[in-house]
């Protein structure tokens, strides 16, 4: 960064001011040593636009003689990065005028000739020789943004790549089997973000290979309706702490078995209310839900939450305490009752315990069809087209309703939705059967590790 570059973009006068963020952000990737050379991706991101609204920006402030771009070529003639001349530097008089098609020296963007612009030679911008400062270099360029190259040239390096990597790290992905991590619901996703982007390239790999091996060698719930579930810790913290190295130093064989796997596995496309979305679902019914986490310190949580509440009107904060049977004490501090956190998680299970239905459901909401892996195609004959509205239909709602689950969402337009053939008094035979076809492909998978 260059204060002294940065001073003189905030000094021009006349610029439209995306125009100008973008000349700012230029100006704060300049380098005294070594110039100004990010890539379109890079500007792009600073300035929170897309490539072709920057590509329109950089036009604009090359039309009015503040940059010129110039393009360097290997010896090979492989195109490097485009550099940015500023007109504030001392060689911006060889660089070409986009308006007049003046200038010498390097090849440009814009293709235009050589020698200098007479008409922009002087007085188009601010001359800062009066205050001359070549600043320390703190971290040259050239290194900076070589240290990005493999950011850059990696599409699976990207900003939204990595959103994307994370997201199937903490929700899972039902395409090779993942369930969501354990607590995903009330874990701080933002946080476990920061932390998969501070690991490097590799030990995010390392970390998406060990996924699955951690969830199985970790500790397990020991009571309760979740006994014999994983119960690891947040996924911003295996991703802090790089949990994944203590698993692939104990489990080698383990992570390479689940690396491969999930890379191999044959997938195929399902709909949304078809026979494999609806077995899916309803398994993870039965599965019964996942452990719901409070957090390490809910009490404190609440009073903030409660707080909130009270500044959107006394009918909300009434509504907060009701919900969840709290009381006020006189000094204006809740009340909580011996049994709340217990209380606190059969009330979020609903939202928080059933992660996988509700990315099916969010699917299906969507019309987003699913990939499931192909050898579930085998659960289709345990399935059955049930008519909408039909008597079937309002048993299967009755069901749902006594179990306290969320019915399927509205099918639409579509006269049928899939459900376990022989309706809810069969569903005994539906899930042994379901589970066989599942636990053989798993059974298969670990007789290699």
């Amino acid at each position: 960064m260059s204060h002294q570059a940065t001073n003189w973009a905030i000094l021009q006068r006349g610029l439209k001011p995306a125009t100008k963020i973008v000349l700012w952000y230029l100006c704060d990737r300049y380098n005294s040593d070594f110039g100004c050379f990010p890539s379109q991706d890079t500007l792009a991101e600073d300035c929170e636009m897309s490539r072709s609204s920057l590509n329109n920006h950089l036009a604009d402030l090359e039309a009015r003689g503040l940059i010129a771009r110039e393009v360097r070529r290997r010896g090979n003639g492989q195109q490097e990065r485009t550099r940015y001349r500023l007109a504030f530097e001392a060689d911006f008089a060889r660089s070409p005028c986009a308006n007049s098609g003046h200038g010498e020296g390097a090849e440009t963007v814009s293709k235009n000739e050589a020698s200098p612009c007479p008409k922009n030679e002087a007085g188009r911008v601010q001359n800062l020789d009066s205050n001359p400062v070549r600043e320390p270099v703190n971290e040259p360029v050239t290194e900076r943004e070589g240290a990005r190259e493999d950011f850059e040239d990696d599409p699976n390096e990207t900003p939204k790549a990595l959103e994307k990597r994370f997201k199937r790290l903490e929700m899972g992905d039902t395409a090779i089997g993942w369930k969501p991590w354990p607590g995903a619901f009330s874990s701080s996703s933002g946080w476990g973000l920061k932390q998969f982007k501070a690991l490097t390239a590799e030990e995010r790999r390392q970390a998406e290979d060990c996924r699955e091996p951690y969830l199985r060698i970790c500790p397990k719930v020991e009571r309760g309706p979740n006994k014999g579930e994983p119960k690891p810790v947040a996924i911003g913290v295996y991703l802090r702490e790089k949990k994944f190295l203590d698993v692939m130093a104990s489990a080698p064989r383990l992570v390479e078995r689940s690396s491969q796997a999930a890379t191999t596995v044959e997938t195929a496309r399902q709909a949304p209310f078809g026979p494999i979305w609806a077995a899916r679902r309803m398994l993870a019914l039965l599965d019964g839900p996942v452990e719901v986490e409070l957090g390490d310190d809910i009490h404190r949580s609440m009073q903030g939450r409660y707080a909130i509440a009270k500044r959107m009107g006394e009918r909300k904060a009434l509504a907060f305490l009701q919900e969840r049977n709290l009381s006020v004490g006189a000094d204006g501090t809740l009340i909580f009752p011996d049994d709340f956190e217990a209380q606190e998680r059969a009330r979020r299970i609903p939202t928080e315990g059933y992660p996988l239905v509700h990315k099916l459901d969010a699917d299906a909401r969507g019309r987003q069809s699913i990939a499931v892996p192909t050898e579930l195609q085998a659960l289709k004959p345990l399935m059955e087209p049930v008519p909408v509205h039909s008597d079937m239909w309002a048993r299967w709602e009755a069901w749902h309703a006594e179990n306290g689950f969320a019915f399927v969402p509205d099918p639409g337009s579509m006269s049928v939705v899939y459900f376990p053939a022989g309706g809810p008094d069969d569903l005994d035979d539906f899930a042994r059967a379901a589970r066989s076809i599942i636990n053989d492909g798993e059974a298969d998978a670990d007789a290699t590790v």
